[in-house]
Parts: structure tokens; C-alpha cells; sequence
């Protein structure tokens, strides 16, 4: 970082660690936690992640995905259900 950068402690901001950590939890899914929103098999949430269809990352060699991503996810679907 370059000079005259200063960065606020989490306690300056006014968030505790432990809210700090339940908004990352929450920002960060496995997929058997997709799987239980999206109403399918975890095998299943894996398959579209290798396929490319949903984006995610390896942790310790299981799947993350963010909030983020899965939403995006569900909006491409919605749009191509929509022109069908």
C-alpha cells in the first residue's frame, strides 16, 4: 500500500470480529449448502461447478462458492428459462 494509506481496525469501523465472521460465513456457501437452496443434490452442485456453469473455489480440496456467484448463477438460469 502507498503512503498516506491507512487502513481501520475492525473495531474502528464499528463491526465486531465475531459479526465480521457470521458476513463472511454467510458471503461463502459449501456446496451442500447450495444444494439445500437450489433444492438438489450436492453431486449435483459439484457437476455444475466443474461444468463451469457455477463459479467456486477449493478449500482443503471442497468447494466454496460465494453468495455472489450462486445468485449470478440463478440469474443466467432465469434469463435462459425466460427465452425458452
Amino acid at each position: 500500500m502507498g503512503p498516506g494509506v491507512v487502513l481501520a481496525s475492525h473495531d474502528q469501523l464499528g463491526v465486531g470480529r465475531s459479526q465480521h465472521k457470521e458476513q463472511l460465513m454467510k458471503e461463502v456457501m459449501t456446496a451442500t449448502e447450495v444444494a439445500e437452496i437450489l433444492r438438489v443434490h450436492p453431486y449435483t452442485v459439484t457437476s455444475l461447478i466443474r461444468s463451469g456453469k457455477l463459479k467456486a473455489f477449493k478449500v482443503s480440496n471442497r468447494y466454496r462458492i460465494r453468495r455472489e456467484e450462486l445468485e449470478e448463477f440463478m440469474n443466467v438460469r432465469s434469463e435462459e428459462t425466460r427465452k425458452e
